[in-house]
């Protein structure tokens, strides 16, 4: 497997004793950012922190609207976690139901790191600006935050209560922090502080501010955790709606490596950190973390090609030397691998036929054989094939052929009461059928050469022998009964065959007169009742074909064929 790799690198400096970074701001229309953290469920402890810069009026009963900063769970009662500007202008936490509300205004359009932090047992709620402690309290309602919706940053998770300002430094933690650790790192972007909790980490270093970002539209997870956001709504260009300046944070020291990578790989390719196998060609971003802040932030290129694959056919006479020196004598299927220069090997499904000058087959075949050059024979016999080769060895085959042959016509014995199959082969095997409404029914048990209906109708028998299979024609049985023998030898139907227009004359009047006409599909396509009638008028329409003619009177039922031309 071979790799090929173009790599352009460019280096800035992560930190200074005080840097100005990246931000986002956004409209209080419609941006916001959807992250794919689901953030820190049920009630386990967790801080979230942010630094926020906004001029908005977020109070409702002055013309505003409440301005979210961080929310993710379920629109239920307790299991919303919502940190949000709302009365005073100050921070805020809701869990749906219940709130614990700040004193501070943050919307004095300078930068405040904004925090809140959630413990138990308590229920407990500690909201911080700057640094201070602004309000703590515990909630009504116990908190048990739920997994519907991931973290979105900008908005609440039903769409509504957009943010206006700028967001920068979006940090959760999976335990509650103290007041202290709180003001030692709200002032410097973090390096490698995953291992102590930080689960999800948007710097939003990630574009130009106020310059033309629209391939900007992902939000880097910095924890290491791979909880990106993408962006949604933003004009990304100009001073609004767009990356911006950040907050004045300090260094922790290091720099981070920016690199452009394009790779072709066959197959799948695993990214530099090992995060991620990806097995179709496209752009993808990734970051190797180093013992100091500065990470190689990695864009990835990658070119994904596949193995080729062909199943070809070959004949050759006698042998064949496959590509790998081996060789063969014999038709069948041969896998082998060529490999490829460029990394993607061909795989090969050979389809083998070796053709030697002579060789001698036993056939069996139900009805008609084709040999294997074409030839279609009938009848049993000794003959020899010949095959044509390409490379102009000829294959003489001698085949020893016997066709199975099968009478499967069906007689009366025993005064015409009893129906007999005609094959008399000691290892056929027999079942017979009932014709009813152009469809074979399985007669239980009847699987004897000969059968004895219990009443009149259509019958038919199929003889198994050496492995083939054959089936009768339909026969008419007439029950030894006088008065169904007078009703089925005074019924004449005429003409017949017939252009679709039939005459049916039953040969005396009958009260009671019911005409069902099949096709031998088993579809009904006339069903007509009549009165105190001798001779009745019908009409098949439908195509050319056998059709079964059922008469029910009161004093029987006569089944005929009739053939529509």
């Amino acid at each position: 497997m071979k790799i090929k790799f173009t790599i352009l690198v460019s280096t800035f400096l992560c930190c200074s004793i005080l840097s100005f970074g990246q931000a986002i701001n956004f409209d209080g229309i419609d941006d916001y950012v959807q992250t794919t953290y689901a953030g820190i469920n049920g009630t386990n402890n967790r801080t979230i922190e942010a630094w926020i810069r906004t001029t908005g009026n977020f109070v409702p009963n002055n013309g505003g609207s409440q301005g979210v900063l961080v929310d993710y769970g379920t629109f239920i009662n307790g299991q919303r976690f919502t940190f949000n500007v709302l009365w005073a202008n100050a921070i805020r936490l809701e869990v749906g139901g219940n709130g614990i509300s700040g004193t501070i205004p943050v919307n004095d359009g300078s930068w405040h790191h904004v925090a809140v932090v959630f413990s138990n047992p308590g229920n407990t709620i500690e909201l911080y600006v700057d640094g201070v402690l602004d309000t703590q309290g515990s909630l009504t309602i116990p908190v048990n935050t739920g997994t519907t919706n991931d973290i979105m940053i900008g908005r609440r998770i039903d769409g509504l209560n957009y943010f206006e300002g700028d967001i920068d430094e979006v940090r959760i933690w999976n335990t509650a922090l103290t007041q202290a650790t709180i003001q030692a790192n709200m002032n410097s972007e973090l390096c490698n502080a995953n291992g102590a909790g930080l689960l999800a980490y948007y710097q939003f270093n990630d574009g130009t501010p106020n310059g033309s970002n629209s391939t900007n539209t992902t939000a880097i997870d910095n924890s290491g955790n791979w909880h990106d956001g993408t962006l949604n709504n933003f004009a990304l260009s100009g001073n609004s709606s767009n990356w911006v300046t950040g907050a004045p944070l300090t260094s922790s020291g290091g720099t981070n490596t920016f690199a452009t990578i394009s790779t072709s790989n066959c197959g799948s390719y695993t990214l530099p950190s090992g995060s991620q196998t990806v097995t179709t060609s496209g752009m993808y971003m990734d970051t190797i973390p180093n013992t100091q802040c500065g990470d190689s932030i990695l864009t990835i290129n990658v070119t994904i090609n596949n193995n080729t694959s062909s199943s070809p056919a070959l004949t050759v006479c006698n042998s064949y030397i496959a590509p790998n020196g081996d060789t063969y004598t014999s038709s069948q299927i041969i896998n082998y691998t060529i490999p490829n220069a460029a990394g993607c090997d061909s795989l090969i499904s050979l389809n083998l036929t070796v053709l030697n000058p002579t060789s001698s087959i036993t056939e069996t075949s139900c009805g008609a054989y084709t040999s294997p050059s074409g030839m279609v024979v009938t009848t049993s016999q000794v003959f020899t094939d010949v095959i044509p080769s390409v490379d102009g060895c000829d294959s003489t085959i001698t085949i020893d052929l016997t066709i199975v042959e099968i009478d499967s016509s069906v007689s009366f014995t025993t005064g015409d009461t009893t129906l007999l199959a005609n094959e008399t082969n000691p290892n056929a095997t027999y079942q017979w059928y009932e014709c009813l409404n152009g469809a074979l029914t399985m007669i239980q048990g009847a699987t004897n050469q000969n059968y004895t209906p219990v009443s009149s109708g259509f019958y038919a028998v199929e003889v198994g022998l050496n492995g083939c299979s054959n089936t009768s024609a339909c026969t008419e049985f007439i029950l030894d009964n006088t008065e169904n023998q007078y009703l089925q030898s005074m019924v004449n139907i005429f003409p017949n065959p017939t252009n679709g227009d039939l005459i049916i004359d039953l040969g005396d009047f009958y009260q009671d007169i019911q005409i069902e006409i099949y096709s031998f599909d088993g579809k009904m396509i006339v069903n007509q009742s009549f009165k105190n009638q001798q001779q009745i008028n019908t009409t098949i329409e439908a195509i050319s074909g056998l059709y079964q003619i059922k008469i029910k009177t009161e004093k029987g039922v006569v089944n005929k064929i009739i053939l529509k031309e």
